[in-house]
C-alpha cells in the first residue's frame, strides 16, 4: 500500500527536506572552517603572530562567502531566479556601495593591516590616550586589553588614522612614589621592579627609568 500525496504537498516536503540538508551542510562546513582556522591561529600565535591577523580576516571572509552560497542555494531551491537576482544586485551595486562605504573603508583598512603588518596580535600599542595589548583584529574593529583590564574596541579606520606607538611584546607601566620616599629606597626601585617582573613566568624585564615629577 502506497500513500499518494498531492503534488503541492509533495513539493513542499521535498523543498523543506532539501533546505534542511543545505542548512545542515552549511553548519558542518562552518564548524570545519572554524576548527581549521582556530587550529592554525593557535599554532601560529607564538611562532608567527603576524599571520594571526590574516587568519582572522580569512575567517570573516570565509564565513561571509559560505553563508552567501548557502543563501543562494536556498533561494534557488525555492524557485527564485538567482541569476536575475544577482544581476539586479549588480545593477544596484553602486547604491549599495554608497550605503556601506564606511564598512568598505574598514574592510580595505583591515587588508592593509594584513599586508603591511604595522602591528600583530600580542603587541602593546599606545594610541593617543589609550593603551593596551592587541587581542583581536577583525574586519571592522580591533580589540585591545588595557592594563586595568577593560576591553577597548577601536574602529580600524580610526586606528590607522591615529599615531600609533608600538611597543611590540613590551608592556609599559607607570609607577608613582611619594615625595617623602627615602633616597635609598628610590635607588632600589629599578631592582625591585626587575625582581617583580622576572618572578612572573614568560616575562622579561627591559628597563626602568625616571620619567618626571608629579604635581
Amino acid at each position: 500500500m502506497t500513500l499518494s500525496l498531492p503534488e503541492g504537498t509533495r513539493s513542499v516536503l521535498q523543498s523543506t527536506a532539501l533546505i534542511t540538508l543545505i542548512m545542515q551542510a552549511g553548519l558542518w562546513l562552518h564548524r570545519l572552517l572554524m576548527f581549521w582556522l582556530g587550529r592554525g591561529i593557535r599554532r601560529r600565535k607564538e611562532s608567527d603572530p603576524g599571520s594571526v591577523v590574516a587568519l582572522n580576516v580569512m575567517s570573516s571572509v570565509g564565513r561571509l562567502l559560505l553563508w552567501t552560497v548557502v543563501l543562494l542555494l536556498i533561494l534557488d531551491n525555492l524557485g527564485i531566479n538567482v541569476t536575475a537576482l544577482i544581476a539586479g544586485l549588480g545593477a544596484g551595486g553602486i547604491a549599495v556601495a554608497l550605503a556601506v562605504q564606511n564598512i568598505l573603508g574598514d574592510l580595505f583598512a583591515s587588508l592593509s593591516i594584513v599586508l603591511d603588518k604595522p602591528f600583530v596580535v600580542g603587541d602593546f600599542l599606545v594610541i593617543d590616550d589609550y593603551l593596551g595589548s592587541v587581542e583581536h583584529v577583525g574586519l571592522k574593529t580591533t580589540r585591545l586589553r588595557s592594563l586595568s583590564g577593560e576591553q577597548l574596541v577601536i574602529s580600524i579606520t580610526d586606528l590607522l588614522s591615529s599615531r600609533i606607538r608600538n611597543y611590540g611584546r613590551r608592556v609599559l607601566f607607570t609607577l608613582g612614589v611619594t615625595y617623602s620616599t627615602p633616597r635609598e629606597k628610590l635607588r632600589r626601585i629599578p631592582e625591585i621592579i626587575r625582581e617583580a617582573v622576572e618572578n612572573e613566568e614568560q616575562t622579561g624585564f627591559d628597563r626602568s627609568h625616571f620619567k618626571g615629577y608629579g604635581a
